[in-house]
């Protein structure tokens, strides 16, 4: 399957399109709510709008972070030797489950399997919630990574679903089903998570607050704020962002690991232009006011241009 403009792709279903199909009109309409008040301002002068990071309001926003999701998953896992070797789906079935309720159960769980299988287990999970078309009733999910527990074996896959299984309806009430399933690779977990689960039409419904993107407090190696800046400057090569919109539907014989290559290739120069680039948040009024006293600023360069539209 072609990832250009024209390219449709679409869930099981056939009904509701993935994230990929608005790949171009988001770059080129941005964030449709920008935040009022506020600039980024860079080392050169440059601005750049603020975006909203509503993602469940804002398409733009919505394809943004799913790559930037996907890259802070894979950097986090570049040099460490801790990358989630397991993904876990966790659902609900009552219906108004409350996010409450969901924490409180996510939390036994992940207690229950740190006494079973040690403290080092750390996970990042992403909410996402059913479409509705069966009874018009949207219940929530939570995908997960999983970092620490025993890489899989022919016995632990065969058991590790039933014994979750068994735990998560002890502590929902009524929920039992879930899914485990073994990442051979750390480019899996990015396939698994950051991507391939994140489609339009399981974003979360209207009116709903909330964080999705949940990790543990010591899942990261390191802070995310740092990943985020080296993500960016990585999706301003049109190679990479290429390969991370086909992770989220592969044509076929799509190779995950051209990814890798690529990262691998330019690494030390996101670094470095994460260090050295970093924007200030600013308020409006003072960057006008700089400017007044200033005069014109830089034009921005391909880099700055592809942070402004993140």
């Amino acid at each position: 399957m072609s990832t250009t403009a024209g390219a449709v792709a679409r869930s099981a279903t056939g009904n509701a399109p993935a994230l990929v199909i608005h790949k171009e009109r988001c770059r080129k309409e941005g964030c449709a709510r920008p935040r009022k008040g506020y600039r980024w301002r860079f080392p050169d002068g440059s601005d750049a709008p603020v975006r909203c990071k509503a993602t469940n309001k804002c398409a733009h926003c919505a394809m943004v972070s799913a790559l930037e999701n996907a890259l802070v998953v894979r950097l986090d896992a570049l040099e460490g030797g801790r990358w989630p070797t397991w993904g876990l789906t966790t659902t609900t079935y009552r219906p108004g489950f409350s996010q409450p309720e969901l924490r409180k159960a996510e939390k036994r769980l992940f207690e229950w399997m740190r006494r079973k299988y040690g403290r080092q287990i750390e996970y990042l999970g992403f909410v996402e919630f059913t479409t509705g078309r069966n009874d018009g009733i949207r219940r929530p999910h939570v995908h997960h990574l999983v970092k620490g527990l025993p890489r899989a074996t022919a016995e632990l896959a065969a058991t590790l679903e039933g014994q979750v299984s068994r735990q998560w309806k002890r502590y929902t009430g009524d929920a039992w089903v879930v899914e485990c399933r073994p990442l051979r690779t750390p480019i899996g977990a990015v396939a698994y998570l950051a991507l391939h689960h994140h489609k339009l039409e399981q974003q979360p419904p209207a009116g709903w607050s909330g964080k999705r993107f949940r990790p543990s407090q010591g899942y990261f190696e390191r802070p995310v704020a740092e990943l985020r800046l080296e993500a960016r400057a990585l999706i301003s090569d049109k190679r990479i962002e290429r390969q991370l919109v086909s992770l989220i539907d592969p044509p076929d014989g799509f190779d995950a690991a051209v990814l890798d290559d690529l990262i691998f290739e330019r690494i030390e120069w996101a670094r470095e232009e994460a260090r050295k680039n970093a924007p200030t948040l600013v308020r409006t009024e003072e960057l006008m006011q700089n400017l007044r006293e200033r005069g014109p600023v830089a034009t921005p360069t391909p880099v700055r241009e592809a942070y402004h539209a993140r």
